[in-house]
């Protein structure tokens, strides 16, 4: 018997990859720490998994999920325009507010960026830029010869 629940929002390979960059934003971000060689392979990893969920997802879809994320991006920026110790404040335990506040902006930052990237990627290579290009070569001239 067949599922009859859509799954058309539920994209595991998306949400580990935006994980993994908060994950790697939230390491970069506390104080003090060393750690950033695992702050950049946690990134690597994760612009990997965006690069595997952008071959496996159609063109739209993967256009709605970097307007999603730009989206979710830009419901930061008022929290970033206050400060995000003057938001952080506001919790019970504000480093570690500050701490996730920064590492899921910089999660959805980088997912969104790598999301479009991959979509304008794959509508250059996807149109064949240089099959364009060969046809403007082998089209007749509108030239007419005596």
């Amino acid at each position: 018997m067949e599922s009859v629940i859509p799954t058309i929002g539920r994209d595991p390979r998306l949400a580990a990859s935006v994980g993994l960059l908060a994950g790697a934003g939230a390491i970069d971000a506390a104080a003090g720490s060393p750690r950033g060689a695992l702050a950049g392979a946690l990134a690597v990893v994760g612009i990997y998994g965006l690069a595997v969920h952008a071959r496996s997802v159609g063109r739209r879809r993967l256009a709605l999920h970097a307007l999603g994320l730009w989206l979710a991006f830009l419901a930061f920026v008022p929290a970033w325009i206050v400060g995000i110790g003057t938001v952080a404040a506001t919790t019970p335990a504000p480093a570690a507010a500050e701490t996730a506040l920064t590492g899921l902006t910089w999660g959805v930052l980088l997912a969104a960026v790598g999301t479009t990237t991959f979509l304008g990627v794959r509508g250059y290579w996807g149109r064949g830029a240089r099959a364009s290009g060969d046809r403007v070569l082998e089209r007749d001239s509108d030239y007419r010869s005596r």
